[in-house]
């Protein structure tokens, strides 16, 4: 509100330009890990697979909503991507600097919301797993130089907060322990998750990217098969989410984003192995495809359709609101400074 006023166009142009950033962000992932640290192309269709990242992500009927809201979580996706994609050229590159650019963008992205915490555990579990496997100190290193940047984006938050003697309640309101419940109804989550996920072709696909980023040896592809691990782990941790079109769909996003990723490396492997001369690995690859199509368009088309033509955010009536402030109007002095938070209000941009 302090950047976009009462100026609603203003916030909605920030939330679309934020999924913009996402979806450029995702293609250059997918393009970076199609090279091998030479610049030379592991994956001659890699480019395919790009593209393929970018269109499920512009084209997710949940992202295509959402963009035309104002939701954080849609600059915590921006955040993440970005840090994935600095992250990537950091493994590739061998370049502190780029470690210190992921951590900024972590950092930024949990100054968005709190649920950006996922981004700073996927690095913290990719380092870690790096270091067991390889028992090499450059991990250690280089997250010195991450965290070092994780601090560089909250410095100057922390000392406002200090200087205004906040941060005992920021840290208060930051816990949200209501937020975060796991193991709570997880088997009807999961069930959730499993019903919605199946008719969606980004997380259809992003399932053969993830067996197959699991199976290479390439270090990028391990660090997006954790991302989009631990994102889904957090869908199914809260205490309440809903999929599809309930209230509380926003905290996809991020999933969504880190599933186009696997998807993308998935189609970019398909269109490899269509690109071969044996006709057998040929058919293979169009059955695939084929199958994955008939499988998911109809709950792709369905959600497209409502997003565009139907799509309305569950938000309260003016009504309603104008009914809430009766009561404030009633119950206070007139002269007393009163804090409203209500997210009907705030969706309503």
């Amino acid at each position: 509100f302090m950047i976009g006023g009462e100026m609603v166009a203003v916030a909605r142009l920030l939330s679309v330009f934020a999924a913009v950033i996402s979806t450029v962000s995702l293609f250059v992932i997918v393009t970076m890990v199609s090279y091998g640290a030479d610049d030379d192309p592991i994956a001659d269709f890699g480019w395919f697979g790009a593209l393929a990242a970018a269109l499920l992500f512009a084209l997710s009927p949940l992202a295509v909503l959402w963009s035309r809201l104002t939701a954080l979580e849609s600059f915590v996706t921006a955040f993440s991507t970005i840090c994935m994609a600095c992250l990537c050229m950091a493994i590739q590159r061998r370049d502190w600097k780029w470690w210190f650019g992921a951590g900024l963008a972590a950092g930024l992205a949990v100054a968005a919301k709190v649920s950006g915490l996922v981004t700073v555990f996927t690095i913290g579990g990719f380092l870690a797993g790096w270091w067991l496997i390889k028992r090499d100190w450059y991990p250690f290193q280089m997250g010195f130089v991450t965290l070092m940047g994780i601090a560089a984006a909250w410095l100057p938050f922390l000392l406002l907060l200090g200087w205004q003697d906040s941060i005992g309640d920021f840290l208060m309101l930051a816990s949200g322990p209501e937020r975060l419940a796991p193991l709570m109804n997880w088997p009807e989550k999961i069930a959730d998750l499993a019903t919605w996920a199946g008719k969606r072709p980004a997380v259809v696909l992003a399932l053969a990217g993830a067996c197959w980023a699991v199976t290479s040896r390439d270090l990028r592809q391990w660090l997006l098969a954790v991302w989009f691990l631990l994102e889904g782990l957090f869908l199914v941790s809260a205490s309440g989410i809903e999929f599809g079109w309930g209230g509380s769909s926003h905290y996809a996003l991020p999933f969504i984003a880190a599933a186009c990723v696997m998807a993308g490396i998935a189609v970019g492997q398909l269109a490899n192995v269509f690109g071969q001369r044996s006709v057998r690995s040929r058919w293979m690859a169009a059955t695939a495809a084929l199958l994955v199509l008939i499988f998911t368009a109809p709950g792709f088309l369905y959600d497209i359709q409502y997003a565009l033509f139907r799509g309305t955010y569950p938000t309260a009536s003016q009504n309603q609101e104008k009914e809430i402030g009766r009561v404030i109007a009633a119950s206070v002095p007139p002269e007393a400074s009163i804090l409203v938070f209500g997210n009907a209000a705030f969706y309503h941009w």
